[in-house]
C-alpha cells in the first residue's frame, strides 16, 4: 500500500470550515468539561487556543458571507445587463439561442459561431456566453450559455417577461418590456429590422 502525504493537501484540510467547527466544539468541551481547573498554566494555554478556535471560525464564516453577497451583486449586474441588450444583441441572442415552436419558445443551451465574423464578443463581453470548446476543424465554435443566463431567460420565460409572437417572417419580441420586431432573412440564423 502506498500513501502519499501532501503538506498542501493536510493544509487544505486544517482549513476547510468543518475542520474548524470540529476544533472549537472540541476545545470548548475539553476547555469546559474534562480540563482540570487546578492547573492554571494548561487553563491558560487552553483559553488561547479556544480564543483562536473562535477567531479562525469567525474570520471563515464572515469571507464565505462576504463571497455570497459578492456572487449575487455581481450576477444582480449580470441579469441588468443581459436585460439591456440592445436591438442587436437581442437578435444575435435570439436567432441563435431561442427557437420558438407551437407558440412556445425554447433555449437552445449551445450555438455555434464562426469565429472570424467577431458577433460572439458581444455575448461574451457581458458573460451570457462562454466558448465550449477551443480546437475545431472550421472557424464554427460552440459557444454554451451562462448558467445564470439560461436560468434568467428560463425564468423570464416563464414569467412572460420575454414574449415572442411570429406571424410568418415577422417576428414580434417583448423583451422585459421592450418591443422588438424582426424579419426572418434568408438563411433563418439571422433578423433585420422592420
Amino acid at each position: 500500500m502506498n500513501i502519499n502525504v501532501n503538506l498542501k493537501d493536510i493544509l487544505n484540510f486544517f482549513t476547510r470550515l468543518s475542520f474548524k467547527i470540529a476544533f472549537f466544539i472540541g476545545i470548548f468541551i475539553y476547555k469546559n468539561f474534562i480540563l482540570d481547573g487546578s492547573n492554571n498554566t494548561s487553563k491558560i494555554i487552553v483559553n488561547i487556543i479556544f480564543i483562536i478556535s473562535i477567531i479562525f471560525l469567525l474570520d471563515d464564516l464572515i469571507d464565505k458571507t462576504i463571497k455570497i453577497f459578492r456572487k449575487k451583486f455581481v450576477l444582480r449586474k449580470y441579469i441588468k445587463g443581459l436585460k439591456e441588450l440592445s436591438k442587436p444583441q437581442i437578435e444575435i441572442l435570439v436567432s441563435k439561442y431561442l427557437e420558438i415552436k407551437n407558440n412556445t419558445i425554447i433555449i437552445k443551451p449551445t450555438a455555434y459561431f464562426n469565429i472570424s465574423k467577431g458577433e460572439y464578443l458581444i455575448l461574451k463581453s457581458k458573460f451570457i456566453i462562454f466558448r465550449a470548446a477551443s480546437m475545431q476543424n472550421s472557424f464554427n465554435f460552440p459557444f454554451t450559455l451562462q448558467e445564470w443566463a439560461y436560468n434568467e431567460l428560463s425564468r423570464a420565460i416563464k414569467n412572460k417577461k420575454i414574449i415572442w409572437n411570429k406571424e410568418g417572417k415577422t417576428n414580434r419580441i417583448n423583451w422585459y418590456g421592450k418591443e422588438i420586431v424582426f424579419k426572418e432573412k434568408q438563411n433563418y440564423d439571422y433578423y433585420e429590422y422592420i
